[in-house]
């Protein structure tokens, strides 16, 4: 009896790690039916594909990125604590645990790694809320918090955009062009997005992670910066978005409608996207990752 109520409890223990969030695979796949490239087995021609989807996911959810151990089984859903994730023995800051489902906080609101004032800007503005109240309003305690905060999220963007670079044939994001470098912070905003749009397909989209508004702005800016000369493709590409998004609801966002805005969402990028990308007359897309023997839908 005891043995079948240890089995009882794990079963839900699962079903309740499933209900509240997407797993890596589910992430992953997600960044698969949205981009342009034929989906692989991790030794498959879009080995680096499959690799960068994963760096992405990792990006948003683990504490330690981009340390990887025991080839990724071992690694931190959280820190122990602020000091721990601000990589210093001594912060000086009162905030507490980062718990497992705080990790959202502080690596949910969107990828900005060309954010200068990242207290000030709209993108952070849930995590400064969060920062000043855990600091009880000292303002020095939220300076302090956020000049040690940008130092590790400029390490680990760096790292994100260099694996990027790998995927053109680079090792550094330096190392690309003006125009490949916009493209490469296009790509992995969309990545970005995906994930959180996952998110919010479980229900919790309105919880610790970027707002709706802030998402749709993101992937307007996105496509911006992968096709400037289709200005009005793009407004009509966010409005048809905004459309399908809102479709069945009152036509806002609400906290019991997160799980239809996402997968709504999702569903219009997965549907759309790459279509958009192929339209395109500035770049020509499939050529471009055709040229490093990508395999293209």
């Amino acid at each position: 009896m005891i043995v079948i109520r240890q089995i009882l409890f794990l079963v839900l223990c699962c079903f309740v790690c499933l209900a509240f969030s997407k797993m890596k695979n589910e992430h992953v796949n997600d960044m698969w039916l949205v981009f342009p490239f034929q989906e692989s087995e991790k030794n498959g021609v879009n080995k680096k594909i499959h690799e960068f989807f994963l760096d992405v996911h990792s990006y948003l959810d683990y504490c330690d990125y981009p340390l990887k151990k025991n080839n990724d089984s071992d690694r931190r859903h959280s820190c122990n604590n602020l000091c721990e994730l601000l990589a210093t023995q001594s912060c000086h800051i009162t905030i507490g645990n980062v718990s497992k489902g705080n990790h959202r906080i502080f690596y949910h609101w969107g990828w900005t790694p060309y954010v200068k004032d990242m207290k000030n800007d709209h993108h952070y503005k849930s995590l400064k809320n969060y920062v000043i109240r855990s600091c009880d309003d000292d303002a020095s305690c939220v300076d302090k918090f956020f000049d040690k905060f940008k130092d590790v999220k400029k390490k680990r963007d760096s790292h994100l955009q260099d694996q990027y670079a790998g995927l053109l044939g680079k090792n550094k994001f330096s190392l690309l062009s003006r125009r490949d470098q916009e493209q490469g912070n296009a790509f992995i905003a969309i990545a970005y997005i995906v994930h959180i749009l996952g998110d919010y397909t479980t229900n919790q989209g309105n919880d610790k992670t970027q707002e709706f508004d802030s998402v749709v702005d993101d992937i307007k800016q996105s496509l911006i910066a992968l096709a400037p000369e289709r200005k009005a493709a793009i407004n009509d590409f966010i409005a048809k978005l905004e459309k399908k998004a809102y479709s069945g609801s009152i036509g806002q966002f609400r906290a019991s409608s997160s799980s239809e805005l996402g997968e709504n969402t999702l569903n219009f990028l997965k549907n759309n996207f790459t279509n958009f990308l192929y339209a395109t007359k500035s770049e020509n897309y499939l050529k471009k990752f055709e040229s490093f023997n990508y395999k293209m839908k």
